[in-house]
C-alpha cells in the first residue's frame, strides 16, 4: 500500500486533492505474471488518518479509521489482515485490598452500552492498583468473565463486588522508551526580532 501525504494547498502530481479531510482511494486492475488480476490501492491519507494508520488506533481488517466507517474503507486482495502496528501483549493482573470497603484506585471508561473496550482511564497513588495498572490497559476479562460483553455499569459493579482480590487480563500496549532521545536539561528559545527602525 502506498500512502501519500497531501493537502489542498500542495498535492502530488497526478492525484486529486482531499476535500473535507476524506480518504480518497484509486483503485487499478493490473495483471500479475499468472495472469490474475489483482486489486492494488493509492491511498491518499490525511495526517490525522495516517497517524491512527501508524499508532494502530481503530485499525480493523479491510479499514482505516473508526468501526463501521465507510468513508475510510479499502481493501487490498491477497492480504485477510492488516497487521497491527502497535503490538498489544495480554497481561494477567491480581491485585489485593486491605478490606472490601477499601478502594482499587482506578477509574474505568467504556463498556458494552457506549460500543467502547473497557479501558483503564486513571490510577490513584498509594492505591492496590499504583504502579500495576497503567492509563490505556485495555480490559479484557474481569475474574475469567469476559468486560467485553459488560456494560460500563455491571464491569465497574463486578470490580467493586470482588472482595479483596480481583483478577483482571488486561491488553498493554508496548511502548519504547524514548528518554534518551528526549532533550535533557532546560530548552531555551529565542523568538525572532523585529528590526524596527
Amino acid at each position: 500500500m502506498n500512502l501519500y501525504f497531501s493537502s489542498v494547498a500542495s498535492q502530488q502530481p497526478g492525484h486529486s486533492s482531499l476535500s473535507k479531510m476524506n480518504t480518497n482511494t484509486k483503485h487499478t486492475n493490473q495483471m500479475n505474471n499468472n495472469n490474475n488480476p489483482t486489486h492494488s490501492c493509492k491511498q491518499h491519507v490525511t495526517l490525522s488518518n495516517a497517524l491512527d494508520l501508524f499508532t494502530g488506533n481503530n485499525i480493523t481488517s479491510g479499514s482505516v479509521g473508526g468501526i463501521g466507517s465507510n468513508r475510510n474503507s479499502f481493501s487490498i486482495a491477497g492480504n485477510n489482515h492488516l497487521k497491527k502496528l502497535e503490538e498489544t501483549t495480554p497481561v494477567n493482573i491480581v491485585l489485593r485490598r486491605a478490606s472490601n470497603d477499601s478502594p482499587w484506585g482506578f477509574r474505568v471508561q467504556g463498556g458494552s452500552d457506549y460500543h467502547l473496550q473497557l479501558t483503564i482511564c486513571k490510577t490513584q497513588s498509594g492505591s492496590p492498583s499504583e504502579g500495576i495498572l497503567q492509563s490505556g490497559d485495555e480490559i479484557l476479562s474481569i475474574n475469567g468473565e469476559n468486560a467485553r460483553i459488560l456494560s460500563h455499569e455491571e464491569a465497574t459493579q463486578k470490580i467493586r463486588s470482588a472482595g479483596t482480590d480481583l483478577q483482571l487480563t488486561v491488553a498493554r500496549r508496548q511502548t519504547c522508551d524514548l528518554s534518551d532521545i528526549r532533550p535533557k536539561g532546560l530548552l531555551k528559545f529565542t523568538a525572532p526580532q523585529n528590526n524596527r527602525r
